[in-house]
């Protein structure tokens, strides 16, 4: 179909169904609240034209450019998007639903709702992007290159995340909620309020890291490397940390509460106020560390290794402390006999 033929079609209302569009020109036009169903674009170029309210349904988009077009209120349903550029300006609500994604260039875009449900998203270039929410549900992630961007909210839903590329990437009130990360180099990074709930991170790269109030709640956390890491107000509530090298790590205030801990290397970490309620830390290394204020209530220290450690009123309340190895706890408080008996109360039948 010609240009001509196309822009006809349009202005008389016709159906835009199972056409196959082949190297138009069709930038600068007005193009809004259209409906492609079952279409073939092969490197169209939509540079520069209006697009809002478009939808394209079963649609195959094929080395089409769209620099400069606007996309507000774009959806896409069971499309295939392959290569192309979508350099385009600042634009509103993209949501793509059942579609798949491949070698797209979106560097340096400017979204403000971008969502992708299902589907799949490979070889994505978002470097530079700025993104104010981004949604990814239940879609097959290939390699995504997010070095630069800034990403002011976002939900990662159950998605596999091993080839996602970071560097100087900025995330904020970000959730990855069951999703795979292991082994992935997170250094570099700016991360504030980033939830990690139910993730796997067994052997990912934490060294150095500079964040707050991290959520790990209920992660595997297996021999994950952040040694000299910064995590301010971290939360580790029945993670898994076994094996962690978190040495030199600045931890205060962080809650390990049920966290499964067992031979964590923690040497000269601040753990000042850290609550370690009910943690198996069995063999655990927190030689040399600030626990001042640190509260242990019926952890699990059986052989760990407190020697050189700062304890000034750290809570061992029923602790089970065997086999530990340390220079002496008496600045730190003992069981708390008023506790103790609250505890083992039971009722009179």
């Amino acid at each position: 179909m010609t240009r001509d033929e196309l822009l006809q079609r349009i202005d008389t209302g016709q159906p835009l169904e199972a056409l196959t569009l082949d190297e138009l020109e069709l930038g600068g036009l007005e193009l809004g609240g259209l409906q492609f169903v079952e279409c073939r674009l092969h490197r169209c170029d939509f540079t520069g034209a209006d697009l809002r309210q478009n939808r394209f349904i079963g649609c195959t988009l094929d080395e089409c450019r769209f620099d400069d077009a606007r996309l507000d209120d774009l959806t896409l349903i069971d499309c295939r998007i392959q290569g192309g550029r979508w350099r385009t300006g600042p634009f509103q609500r993209l949501t793509a639903i059942g579609s798949h994604w491949r070698a797209i260039d979106w560097r340096h875009l400017e979204g403000t709702d971008l969502s992708f449900v299902e589907g799949s998203l490979e070889a994505m270039d978002l470097r530079g992007a700025r993104i104010e929410k981004l949604v990814v549900s239940q879609v097959k992630t290939g390699a995504i290159d997010l070095r630069g961007a800034r990403i002011a909210r976002s939900a990662w839903l159950e998605e596999d995340l091993r080839a996602l590329r970071l560097g100087d990437t900025q995330l904020t009130e970000t959730v990855f909620s069951a999703c795979d990360l292991r082994a992935l180099d997170l250094r570099g990074n700016s991360f504030t309020d980033v939830q990690f709930m139910n993730c796997r991170l067994d052997g990912a790269d934490l060294r150095g890291v500079h964040w707050t109030r991290p959520n790990f709640t209920q992660a595997s956390l297996r021999d994950v490397r952040a040694a000299e890491a910064r995590l301010l107000h971290a939360l580790f509530l029945r993670a898994d940390l076994a094996g962690a090298d978190l040495r030199g790590a600045g931890l205060r205030q962080s809650i390990w509460q049920e966290a499964q801990a067992t031979g964590v290397r923690c040497s000269g970490a601040d753990l000042h106020q850290a609550n370690f309620t009910s943690a198996d830390l069995r063999g655990a290394h927190l030689d040399g560390c600030d626990l001042t204020y640190a509260d242990f209530s019926h952890a699990n220290l059986a052989g760990a290794d407190l020697r050189g450690a700062r304890v000034p009123r750290a809570n061992l309340h029923r602790a089970d402390l065997t086999d530990t190895l340390h220079d002496g706890l008496d600045a730190a408080l003992g069981d708390d006999p008023e506790r103790l008996a609250a505890e083992e109360w039971k009722p009179d039948h």
